[in-house]
């Protein structure tokens, strides 16, 4: 093979160096004496490839693209939830937030996990944590909730905690649906369990609904951190499937 003659020659060797991927199309040799500067042409000018791809930048994975989004949601789930909880002094709305909390943590895990190399050793990582916040959202809300009943806590009627409640009964099925259908595709065990978790929010959702509903409609104090109870129970039975997934 012959020497790639003047600047185009410098260019191809650079790029070579470099590991960048070859440009597309010809490199044609200025007018008139051979090994002059010439100029590089791409076959397609006016290609709808964005800058990020011509310079060989992937996009962001979608697991990735999914778990900004659920981050972005349960930030102000949380925060709504929170504030709401306080108010009104209603367990299953303060243990509904902090649950967000968890899902949020358990998004940056993933992202983490996502965004590292992947390996099995990540991958054990990211589900052990996950586990461990469900054990210790589920002990919280069964301490809370037992003693609120025993001293016949009443909590307050709260119209932003069931638009809330019922916003996310809507929003985290589909959240989970795409992780669990991403991660599947994509072999991530991490990001298959964090679908789990987004579809066990919406369970606490149902579950903060039901109670917080059912004290304000009919007066039924004790709905509250029974709901909660329920709620604890669904935290633990999610926090053994997740420590168990990860020994598979």
């Amino acid at each position: 093979m012959g020497r790639v003659p003047g600047t185009a020659g410098r260019v191809t060797r650079t790029l070579l160096e470099l590991r960048l991927p070859p440009l597309t199309g010809t490199v044609t040799a200025g007018p008139g004496v051979t090994g002059k500067p010439g100029t590089i042409k791409r076959s397609d000018p006016g290609s709808a490839i964005g800058p990020a791809r011509q310079c060989g930048i992937p996009a962001a994975p979608p697991g990735l693209r999914l778990e900004y989004a659920s981050m972005a949601w349960m930030t102000v789930e949380a925060a709504v939830g929170i504030v709401c909880g306080i108010v009104a002094s209603s367990i299953v709305l303060i243990g509904f937030a902090l649950d967000s909390v968890i899902e949020f943590f358990a998004a940056a895990v993933v992202v983490w996990q996502l965004r590292g190399t992947v390996s099995e050793e990540r991958e054990s990582q990211a589900l052990r944590l996950i586990a461990v916040t469900f054990f210790a959202l589920a002990v919280y809300l069964a301490i809370e909730s037992v003693a609120d009943l025993v001293s016949q806590h009443r909590p307050e009627q709260s119209t932003a905690g069931i638009v809330v409640t019922a916003a996310v009964l809507v929003v985290m099925p589909l959240l989970a649906l795409a992780k669990r259908r991403t991660g599947q595709l994509l072999d991530n065990r991490a990001l298959v369990a964090d679908a789990v978790e987004s579809a066990f929010c919406a369970f606490t959702s149902a579950a903060a609904l039901a109670g917080i509903g059912l004290n304000g409609w009919l007066g039924w104090w004790w709905a509250d951190p029974a709901a909660a109870l329920v709620v604890a129970g669904l935290a633990a039975r999610e926090g053994i499937e997740a420590w168990a997934q990860e020994d598979d």
